[in-house]
């Protein structure tokens, strides 16, 4: 893991998602300090799982990408067995548990964090291409829904929180998204 992290530092402006994490929590919120996601796969359900679960609580849940590691990391009780996209509702319910929450409240936000990545990809693609900064009322829309704040819409967007809020405001949005 020291490696990896020293990779990390090496390349500060890349960001992305650390699959199939194994490390520590305090590893885990520096990377997620430094914008990545963290992966979890069926271990998460395993009994012997600590670090997994202990990084599962302490970070926060729209930085947490659930992934089947297809054919490997079977959640319990399928563990040893080959994994695919029908067993992620087992480790979804025990996020859930893990964090206090229903499973459809994770289901919710693990559900619109692979679409939410592919927006801030296709904005991260389109600002390369036209060297522009780009705001997009969709993308926004929904990272309010799930509860992301201006400053962190303002890390994605690469711009400051006073650019977002003014994009609110022209937008209109101040009635449905309170701060």
């Amino acid at each position: 893991h020291d490696d990896g992290m020293r990779i990390v530092k090496e390349f500060p402006g890349v960001t992305g998602v650390f699959h199939c994490y194994s490390g520590s929590a305090e590893m885990a919120r520096q990377l997620v300090n430094m914008g990545w996601y963290i992966g979890f796969t069926g271990v998460l359900t395993f009994k012997n799982a600590r670090k997994a679960v202990e990084t599962a609580a302490s970070i926060p849940l729209d930085r947490i990408v659930l992934e089947t590691d297809c054919p490997y990391m079977a959640p319990e009780p399928h563990r040893g067995k080959r994994c695919d996209s029908r067993l992620i509702p087992l480790t979804v319910a025990k996020l859930a548990e893990i964090r206090g929450l229903t499973v459809e409240e994770i289901h919710k936000i693990t559900q619109i964090t692979p679409y939410f990545l592919e927006a801030i990809q296709r904005i991260i693609d389109m600002e390369e291409t036209l060297r522009v900064k780009i705001m997009d009322l969709e993308t926004l829309t929904a990272a309010k829904k799930m509860g992301f704040s201006d400053k962190y819409i303002a890390r994605l967007w690469k711009c400051t929180e006073l650019d977002v809020y003014h994009f609110r405001k022209e937008h209109k949005l101040f009635p449905v998204f309170r701060m």
